[in-house]
């Protein structure tokens, strides 16, 4: 079954990223979340499932994974992304937006 834990934190006084372009928003959260070990560690097989509620650049749930990624407590635990909405991308004048996308957050 699944079961929430949060194991990311994020310190005050981070900017909110609306209105920045892509490379502003990775600037913006760079080094800016820490993991914290989940109490009585992870059950063996266990997916950690990182949830937005609307994904721009992808700048906020590459950093939630870089920083799982880098606590021990994690270790190879596989780390997915779920997502409500997209915000559709501009290319030159014209905006496009696909069906379905799929990236990587961790390798």
């Amino acid at each position: 079954p699944a079961r929430p834990a949060a194991l990311l934190r994020r310190p005050r006084g981070t900017r909110d990223s609306a209105g920045l372009d892509a490379g502003a928003r990775r600037a913006n959260l760079a080094g800016r979340f820490t993991a914290r070990a989940p109490r009585g560690g992870l059950p063996a097989g266990a997916l950690l499932v990182l949830v937005d509620d609307v994904v721009s650049s992808g700048a906020t749930l590459t950093e939630a994974a870089r920083a799982l990624a880098a606590a021990p407590s994690v270790g190879d635990t596989p780390v997915l992304a779920a997502v409500v909405a997209a915000t559709p991308r501009r290319s030159g004048n014209r905006v496009s937006a696909s069906s379905a996308a799929a990236f990587t957050v961790r390798g």
